[in-house]
């Protein structure tokens, strides 16, 4: 078990942090988090790509809230790799599905981070990358591949893995298991590959020593602590908040707090200040507020679509079971 030590938030790792591991499972459990699109049976087919490409069979991802626990999980016989936070229905659907969470029937708001994989090697190399460059990382180019889009991507997921992997056969059999051939439709032989991790060390100089060597359990240790660190500050206030590890999910209002505490929990962890973050396309307090400002007839539908929505029956049933259970 040791290989892939598991800590339960119901088990806490030390006495410095058993009130909050507590305190997050009593918030996790009161808290309806659910999508209102979805009726019954409350599940979601996953759409076309990796998880199928070897079967026909319908995969799907259950909305039921006994899978709405997180759990950290270290490698190597060591709290000092690993250790990010997994579980949770959110975690295993795409950003699709993710925008149109509710939690206790609120509409919320993601926030992730920019590249922040690539950003904490470059800060265990002593250096604030977004202070250095607004250049993304993953804008790269990968021969036989003319889509700008299907480029980044490509690079994103082959960059990524490269931090990961122990050396470079084990990369290059990692990325031609996790890419979506389906979606991206081209040949990667050894060659090609080879030219692409060349391609990669020459523009990241400054981190080529981290790729293929195995630092990627390490910089996810980085980036468990900075979740944990907004994490903690959520439960003080007993405030809900999703994890899908560089990513968050709160509810509408609580979407500056979540960008400050961002902010301060990556230069807390790395002591560099250098982030960028990213929301995505819901609607923001700061939004309704300034339109609704110009427009009274679309403050007001928005504001009933944020405390009603449109739900199917198979959410209202399971909104109102859940407020039985729980005397709201």
């Amino acid at each position: 078990i040791w290989r892939s030590q598991i800590i339960n938030y119901k088990a806490a790792t030390n006495a410095g942090n058993l009130s909050r591991s507590s305190q997050l499972y009593k918030l996790l459990e009161k808290t309806f988090i659910d999508i209102q699109s979805v009726d019954i049976p409350a599940r979601i087919e996953l759409p076309e790509g990796k998880k199928r490409r070897r079967s026909n069979r319908r995969v799907f991802v259950n909305i039921t809230h006994h899978d709405k626990f997180v759990r950290r999980i270290f490698n190597n016989k060591s709290f000092s790799d690993g250790g990010r936070f997994y579980g949770g229905w959110w975690q295993r659907v795409d950003s699709k599905f993710r925008k149109d969470i509710r939690m206790n029937n609120l509409p919320t708001v993601e926030i992730d981070y920019s590249a922040l994989h690539v950003i904490l090697a470059y800060s265990e190399a002593g250096i604030d990358y977004w202070q250095t460059t607004n250049k993304d990382p993953y804008d790269l180019p990968v021969r036989g591949v003319n889509n700008p889009e299907h480029c980044r991507d490509i690079t994103k997921l082959f960059l990524l893995l490269s931090l990961n992997a122990s050396n470079e056969q084990a990369l290059y059999k990692a990325f031609r298991n996790e890419l979506n051939y389906r979606e991206y439709p081209y040949s990667f032989p050894d060659e090609m590959l080879s030219e692409l991790l060349d391609t990669i060390k020459e523009h990241h100089p400054d981190i080529s020593h981290m790729i293929c060597s195995g630092a990627g359990l390490r910089l996810m240790n980085i980036d468990s602590r900075i979740c944990d660190y907004v994490i903690a500050d959520f439960v003080k206030t007993d405030t809900p908040i999703l994890t899908v590890h560089d990513s968050f999910i709160v509810q509408i209002g609580e979407e500056d707090r979540l960008n400050q505490l961002m902010k301060e929990a990556f230069e807390d962890v790395t002591y560099k200040v250098g982030i960028k973050a990213k929301f995505n396309q819901n609607l923001t307090r700061t939004q309704l507020y300034a339109h609704g400002a110009q427009d009274r007839d679309w403050y007001l539908r928005m504001v009933n679509w944020i405390t009603k929505g449109s739900p199917t029956i198979g959410y209202q049933s399971r909104l109102e079971r859940h407020r039985e259970y729980f005397g709201q």
